[in-house]
């Protein structure tokens, strides 16, 4: 027959079209089938030959840039290749909307509630229905607002039988506030509202006043910070102790408003935390002489803070004393902030300036090297270190360079000036991987108070405030050991009701690890 395999190309041969074939059918189409491969595998062949060149250019491209980063900051690029490529997982979908309160809250105590009919519904067929013993089970957590109750003491009265003239009562249970009308527990719940929750004291008589306990006087409540504190003077002085003893101590300050009892109504709250707890210090000064008097009987060998002079000032007479008792002992090192060196160029009005955003973006790669410097690994631990060096060589060097042509006058030269000024404390975290790169703890640990200082104002006695900043050090330092301030309170109150020692938040945390295990 007369075939056109031409148009058989573009599509299948059906059997019978196969069947009809004749013999020098079948080699001219098998020799068109070939003539088509052929041209198919030349194509494939240059396709290769083409994606074989582009893999060239992309190699030699890569090596290039690779070389710049290594003249720039030491091998990133090599590091990186050595990184295995971490699969990615499927996301999972959150539990929250799956499970029941009692499987998300298992601690919670549970209610079990039978829900009945009003009356016996009626069948379709006209009858009443009986109870199946079948249960629909649903489940939604609920709340009892502040509860206050009376508790009333009766105590036992003896008398002697015999002579009929000996008579004893039954001793008073301890109490924080000593012959009080206020207990405990109410005396702890003021208190730590203010601290943990925020709740000024006059808000406190408020809210008690909505749930029927009206007419409390604010004033009296006032004094519960000076007895409550004098019930926690050991734990601070124990937690004072376990601050001091820390290898690296971080100190910063912030602003406090006293409204009353003082000629100076701006005082200052310092802050000293380590790993094990923070302590505050309320004072009417800013001086370097409170730095002095806390860092005067500590171990630490290094201080973290920003560039506040009064912490250099500190350091120089704390360490001539030193030096003078014994002169091959080991100096406290100042170490600074370098997110307080960044923030100086990230400054609006000299951010968008071609300088300004040279050393905003050396500090990004310092930032995110940083992690991988903490790192076990230590080959990615060290290639990170020296990009770091590197970082910090390029930027002495761009510093050095504008100081010499910018304006004395000007905020950028002033930021210059900052850095070349404090750069070997700034890069001294290198030599140390235990010294952070920021001061951001201390940061956190006085975000509570700047942001309460909005809600209370100020305080209205000295002394009743340095009492208060005791109870704060203890709250703030059971917040960054992760436990519970009030579960700590309430261990620390019953250790003094008991005359057992007193505990640090450290040491009630290690406590509390040893009866877990």
């Amino acid at each position: 027959m007369d075939v056109k395999f031409n148009d058989f190309l573009k599509r299948p041969l059906t059997r019978e079209e196969l069947s009809q074939l004749n013999k020098s059918d079948l080699v001219e189409l098998v020799s068109v089938y070939q003539d088509r491969e052929g041209i198919l595998t030349q194509t494939l062949q240059g396709a290769v030959g083409i994606a074989e060149k582009l893999a060239e250019v992309s190699i030699a491209v890569s090596k290039r840039l690779s070389k710049m980063l290594d003249l720039l900051f030491g091998g990133s690029l090599k590091s990186r290749a050595h990184r295995k490529i971490k699969e990615k997982k499927p996301k999972k979908l959150p539990k929250s909307g799956r499970m029941l309160p009692s499987e998300r809250y298992p601690n919670l105590p549970v209610i079990d509630q039978e829900i009945e009919a009003e009356s016996t519904p009626e069948c379709a067929c006209g009858h009443c229905m009986s109870d199946s013993g079948m249960r629909e089970t649903s489940e939604r957590m609920e709340c009892k607002p502040k509860q206050y109750y009376i508790l009333r003491h009766h105590k036992v009265i003896y008398t002697c039988r015999h002579c009929h003239a000996g008579i004893a009562t039954a001793p008073s249970l301890p109490q924080i506030i000593p012959g009080s009308c206020y207990g405990d527990s109410f005396v702890k719940d003021v208190i730590l509202s203010k601290l943990c929750d925020l709740i000024p004291i006059t808000r406190y008589v408020a809210i008690a006043a909505r749930h029927g306990v009206e007419g409390i006087p604010a004033n009296s409540l006032h004094e519960f910070a000076r007895h409550l504190a004098i019930y926690l003077g050991p734990s601070y002085a124990r937690l004072t102790d376990d601050v001091k003893r820390q290898l690296i101590l971080f100190a910063d300050e912030t602003r406090h408003r006293m409204l009353e009892g003082s000629e100076r109504k701006t005082w200052y709250l310092w802050s000293f935390n380590g790993e094990k707890g923070v302590v505050y210090r309320l004072e009417d000064t800013r001086a370097s002489v409170v730095a002095e008097r806390f860092l005067l009987d500590a171990d630490c060998r290094y201080l973290m803070s920003d560039a506040y002079s009064g912490y250099y000032k500190a350091l120089l007479v704390i360490n001539k004393l030193r030096t003078d008792v014994n002169p091959d002992s080991e100096i406290i090192l100042p170490v600074f902030c370098n997110a307080h060196a960044r923030n100086k160029f990230c400054e609006s009005a000299i951010k968008n300036t071609k300088p300004a955003r040279y050393m905003r973006w050396i500090y990004s790669i310092i930032f995110a090297s940083y992690t991988d410097y903490l790192k076990q690994d230590e080959v990615a631990s060290g290639n990170a270190k020296k990009r770091m060096i590197r970082a910090f060589q390029i930027m002495d060097r761009i510093a050095d360079r504008q100081l010499s042509i910018l304006s004395s006058n000007s905020m950028l030269h002033e930021a210059f000036k900052y850095y070349y000024k404090y750069s070997q404390c700034l890069a001294l975290f290198l030599t140390d991987k235990t010294i952070p790169m920021h001061n951001n703890q201390s940061e956190r640990s006085l975000r509570n108070h700047v942001v309460g200082r909005k809600t209370w104002y100020g305080t209205h006695s000295p002394d009743i405030a340095r009492e208060l900043v005791k109870i704060t050090s203890l709250v703030e330092s059971c917040k960054m050991l992760k436990i519970n301030p009030r579960a700590y309170v309430d261990d620390a109150v019953e250790r003094v009701h008991r005359g057992l020692s007193a505990l640090s938040p450290y040491e009630y945390k290690q406590l509390l690890a040893g009866n877990s295990s």
